[in-house]
This record gives structure tokens, sequence and C-alpha cells, in this order.
């Protein structure tokens, strides 16, 4: 049973990444080129791999190949969304400067690009995925309900902006993930709760779409996690919003680029998706006032009243700062793109440079479009001190949560050590003639006791990190 304290919440985000290698022959396979990428991130950084083949990695993330050969990166445990918008984009870091290594370490590759996408425009159906992870209470299922419509509607400024991916459309989309779902893949806005840790379960959301911006990153995860303590906090307080179709309400949303068409509710009435929102940011705002909120909630209500208002009233302030507002901006730049867009012209040129340029929106480094405008100083969607270096970004971790440990069994283990094995919840070696192991059944390092320091020097790890074994030290007196 979790204690009348603050909530903490745990974060995380699941990357896909779309790969384009160009041979010096002018053959290369995806699979070629998405296994040159992980072998120079083994090459960059130290790692230790689990059963699976996952590369954990300094900053307690991992690195893996999803099904398909799509390159695929894992934060760490974050406990707030500034911690994780600082180890999404180090996984940008990570891969570009990976994807770079592989070309000069390569014979057979001359270019080997990377990117963030939502979808293809093929017949194969394939969504690049954002998964989002959140740890959440073991409530009454009845709550979950009247998640769904947030989920829905917060589309209006976690969408990633695209194209139908309809054979020949060429109509604007908040979310491109969401019609790709139409075509074939089924609704995935629909979440799952895995066992979790110590009375919690991890809420695995699949509705997702890649996001580059700083604004979008943060507000995504903050707004999500919030309503979830919420629930935990002033659960006889829910906003009891149903829609009367969930799917068909999602279309629409990802279709209105005004953010004001009026959804039909369950119960005969109507709102529109901004309205929507606004009842779950005043439910958020009375929990904070219970003092159980997490302490980064003001900041956040905030922010995210900010983007409603002027989704509200004014829209085009968020031209360089919402993604897809940005991506909306970028092809209504050229005339020519206008005009498709607006259905004035839609001849086959026009239709595969639309593509094109939305496909390079995401790119990583020189010669993607979003990466370009930031680097011009165009864009407004930075939120200061989130943005990583090398250091704190990639061969650093959180220092709260669990991760401090997979981070430390990665880099900081005697030479020694041999067969070590990594996962996200055990850490497995061979030293001094001995198996040891330890399972990291708890979520915060405050949870650890003395005995459980020990455990971790058996296993190899030199030193344990300052902040645990002063949070330890506390725990014995």
């Amino acid at each position: 049973m979790r204690s009348r304290g603050p909530v903490r919440s745990l974060i995380g985000l699941e990357s896909e990444f779309f790969i384009a290698p160009l041979a010096t022959n002018g053959r290369a396979t995806v699979h070629h080129g998405a296994g040159a990428l992980l072998r120079a991130v083994r090459h960059t950084v130290k790692v230790v791999a689990s059963y699976d083949g996952r590369l954990y990695l300094p900053n307690g993330g991992c690195a893996y190949l999803d099904i398909g050969s799509h390159p695929e990166y894992a934060t760490p445990e974050c406990e707030t969304p500034d911690e994780l918008v600082r180890f999404a984009l180090a996984g940008d870091l990570l891969f570009l400067d990976a994807s770079q290594r592989a070309v000069e370490h390569s014979s057979r590759l001359a270019e080997l690009r990377v990117w963030r996408g939502s979808v293809t425009y093929s017949d194969r159906l394939v969504t690049c995925a954002s998964h989002e992870n959140y740890s959440v209470p073991d409530m009454a299922s009845e709550l979950w309900r009247y998640f769904v419509p947030f989920l829905v509607t917060r589309v209006i400024y976690a969408g990633s902006g695209g194209l139908e991916p309809h054979e020949g459309s060429v109509r604007f989309t908040l979310s491109p993930r969401v019609d790709r779902q139409a075509l074939g893949a089924g609704p995935r806005f629909a979440f799952k709760c895995a066992e979790g840790i110590r009375g919690t379960a991890r809420l695995h959301l699949a509705c997702g779409d890649a996001l580059a911006s700083e604004t979008s990153l943060f507000l995504r995860a903050a707004a999500t996690a919030l309503v979830v303590a919420a629930f935990e906090v002033n659960p006889k307080c829910v906003p009891h919003i149903e829609l009367a179709n969930n799917y068909d309400a999602m279309c629409v949303v990802a279709a209105d680029a005004s953010c004001k068409a009026e959804l039909p509710l369950s119960d005969g009435g109507t709102d529109t998706a901004i309205g929507i929102q606004w009842r779950y940011l005043e439910y958020v705002s009375a929990a904070c006032k219970t003092g159980r909120m997490p302490a980064w909630a003001d900041d956040a209500v905030n922010l995210w009243a900010r983007i409603l208002t002027d989704l509200e009233e004014d829209i085009e302030r968020l031209d360089f700062v919402l993604d897809w507002r940005i991506r909306l901006r970028t092809f209504n730049a050229d005339q020519r793109l206008a005009a498709a867009l607006a259905g004035a012209c839609s001849d086959v040129e026009t239709v595969r440079r639309l593509r094109h340029l939305d496909r390079r929106f995401l790119w990583l480094g020189e010669g993607g479009v979003f990466s370009d405008m930031d680097a011009a100083g165009v864009l407004r969607h930075a939120i200061p001190g989130l943005r990583p270096s090398w250091a704190d970004g990639v061969l650093s971790s959180p220092a709260t949560s669990r991760a401090r440990f997979r981070s430390a069994f990665v880099t900081q283990t005697r030479k020694a050590a041999r067969h070590r094995v990594c996962d996200w919840s055990l850490l497995r070696c061979k030293a001094l003639g001995a198996i040891s192991e330890i399972q990291l059944d708890q979520m915060y390092t405050d949870e650890y006791m003395p005995w459980q320091l020990n455990r971790l020097e058996e296993i190899g790890i030199i030193e344990p990190p300052p902040s645990v074994v002063h949070a330890c030290q506390q725990s014995a007196a």
C-alpha cells in the first residue's frame, strides 16, 4: 500500500528509428545498416548486453533492434518530465554519432541516414513507434475508461503532424499514426497495464507520435503523468467524460487543424478537444491543492494552460513551438505545396516533394528540416536547461531511480567481473569465481537498504553511487 505522501511517478519512452543505408556499390539492406549502427554503438560507449541482445548503456537506458530491423532506443526510468526530455534527446545524440561512425568504419556504407518518424507511405502499413511508460497505482479499473478521452484529445499538442498515409493523399493530419491505424493497424490508442513493482503497474501507451519539440515532449509526458497521479490523489473527482465513439473521435481530432471540431459525448452533448483538455487540467489543478502531487506539477500545469490558451485564442503563436504546427507552417511556406494541401493541386511530382519533405523533417543532423531550423534559431520550442550534452545525457543516468544502479553496473564494474548480463530488473555477473546477481525490485535509490549495498559490491560495482550511500546511511540512522 502506498503512503499518503507526495505521489512519485516514473516515466520512460521507447523510440523507434527509421534508417536509410546507401552502399558504396549501390546495394545495402536495412538489416545491414541497422547492424552497423548497433555495432557502432558498442564501440562508442561502454555497454552490457542482456540475454536477448539489448545493449544497456551508461545512462541506464538501452539500444536494440526491434522487429523489422528498426533501431530502437529506450530511456532510463525518469522521475520528472525534464529528465525524460533530456534522456530522450540523448538517444538522438547517440544514434547520430553511431551512424557517422558506422560509415567511417565500413567499406560498404557510403551514407547512413537515421530519423524518427511516425509512418511510411508504402503498402506495408509500417509505423514507427513512440511508446510511453508510466508507473501507476494498482487502482480500480473503472477509473481508466475516463482516461481514454484524455489520450484521444492530447493530440492537439502531442501530435507530430504530417500527411495522411493513404495512397495519393496530400491531406495534412495532426497525427499520421492515427490515419495509419485506420488503414489496418487497429485503434492503438488503447493502453495496457503490465505488472509493476511493489504495488504499482506499468502503464504502456502505444498511441504516441515521434516528436522533436522539447515543449511537445515535455507536455505530453507531464500532462499524462499528472492525470494518472491525480487518479491516485483524488479518485472521487475524476472527470466523467466519455466519448460516444473513441476511435471516430480520434480520427476527427487528427483531421482538425483548428482543434475546435465538436466531438459527440456519450451523454448526448458535445465538446471540443480543447474543452476536454481544459476539464482534465482543472481536475489536475484541484489535485495539486492537496499537496500530494509531484514537486514539478505547478510548472507543468502553467505550461499546459498556456498552450491550451494559445490553441484556443491564437493558434499561430504555436507555429514555431509544437511539432505539428512547425511541420504545417513548413509545408505552407512553399506556394505549390500549400496549394496541394488546400486541394488545388495534386500532381504526382508535388505529392513526391511533399512526402520527401515530410520524411526529412526528423532526420538527425544536418539536412533534417527540424534540425536545420533549430540550428538557425528559427524555432521557439526549447525549454531552458533540458537539451543534453554527451556527458549529461549519454554518459550519466537519473540520480533517483533504479537506472542509477544499472548505470553503475555498466560503467564501474571491476575488470575481474566476467559474464556480465544486464536487464531492466536484473544485474548478474561472475566475479572471483562465483556468480552473483541482484534483483532491482525497488524503483527508487532511497528505497535501498545497507544490506543491498553489500549485494551491489558483491556483483562487482567498485563504488556505489554517492546518492545511494547517503540515502542508506540515513535509513540506518
